[in-house]
């Protein structure tokens, strides 16, 4: 039990987006890949690009430190320098990678979910 949690926690710091929440991860992909501006995201409430109602109350500011929080980490661990306006094909291509991630987990738990649904 407390080997797996070692190995948990090495596998969380080395992971540079672990320490984001996936809330977190929607709005740095939406910067970093699509490119939006940073207010357009923070005016942005359209529940199928945010599904959380906690998302909404994120400030400009909040969003530029999570965007600055995430140079940081990429830049300690890869020791790339992003471009001034932040758009770095390494920061769009972990992005993109934890999103599908975090997708597939929640697909396969609701999954879990009906089948057990079903089976009642």
């Amino acid at each position: 039990m407390a080997k797996r949690e070692r190995q948990r926690k090495k596998q969380r710091t080395r992971d540079p987006l672990a320490r984001f929440s996936e809330d977190e991860l929607e709005y740095l992909y939406k910067f970093f890949v699509e490119n939006q501006s940073v207010s357009d995201i923070a005016l942005s409430r359209d529940p199928a690009i945010f599904e959380k109602k906690t998302m909404w109350k994120y400030t400009k500011n909040k969003i530029y430190s999570l965007i600055w929080k995430l140079r940081y980490l990429l830049e300690q661990k890869y020791g790339s320098k992003l471009n001034d306006n932040g758009v770095d094909a390494t920061a769009a291509k972990l992005l993109k990678k934890k999103l599908k991630q975090a997708a597939k987990s929640r697909r396969l738990a609701s999954q879990r979910a009906d089948a057990l649904f079903i089976s009642v």
